[in-house]
């Protein structure tokens, strides 16, 4: 049959999303678990080193590039949407893609607590507040309801944030068990 030429979103581009995403993750898995080493040198020298150019400087940058494109994700979800490709985005698209923005900021964060050294618990407490303050946010304006999802979910993924947080920050989660 005929293939739809209409796709909400080009592959290419989810593709890209994802990948981009998973690297992002592992990389900060790697850095949060390495804490307290200097994390950019090591991953730069694996590589080669960037000719001569100071790793932590690269991380920083790297990060500063992530912290504007998710800033710009979460807070304008439709232009975001158009940005990736999107023509005429739904509210639910948008509400995906703002929700995603809004764990892209806490990755960044996280990034940069490891980058500063922080341990893994801290990292992964603070890369969960940007998420939590997306979920709260969707859960004041209602959004699940007018997307026609019930809002159960974004009670108990919200509930589930808190706790972990409340645990990390107090010395007794386990930021491996929570990641």
């Amino acid at each position: 049959g005929a293939q739809s030429t209409s796709s909400p979103v080009p592959m290419r581009t989810a593709i890209t999303l994802i990948f981009t995403s998973l690297a992002l993750t592992d990389a900060l898995v790697v850095a949060s678990e390495a804490a307290a080493k200097p994390v950019a040198a090591p991953l730069l020298q694996l590589r080669g080193g960037l000719g001569g150019v100071d790793p932590s400087a690269v991380a920083s940058a790297a990060l500063t590039l992530s912290a504007i494109n998710s800033a710009y994700i979460s807070l304008a979800p439709e232009p975001a949407c158009k940005a990736y490709g999107m023509a005429s985005p739904t509210l639910m698209q948008e509400w995906i893609v703002e929700n995603m923005g809004f764990l892209l900021v806490g990755l960044t964060l996280a990034g940069f607590k490891a980058l500063a050294g922080d341990d893994a618990a801290q990292c992964t407490a603070y890369g969960l507040i940007p998420p939590l303050v997306g979920t709260v946010k969707g859960l004041l304006n209602g959004v699940a309801g007018k997307c026609g999802v019930p809002e159960t979910g974004n009670y108990l993924n919200g509930g589930i944030m808190v706790a972990s947080i409340v645990s990390l920050l107090g010395g007794v989660g386990d930021s491996a068990l929570i990641m």
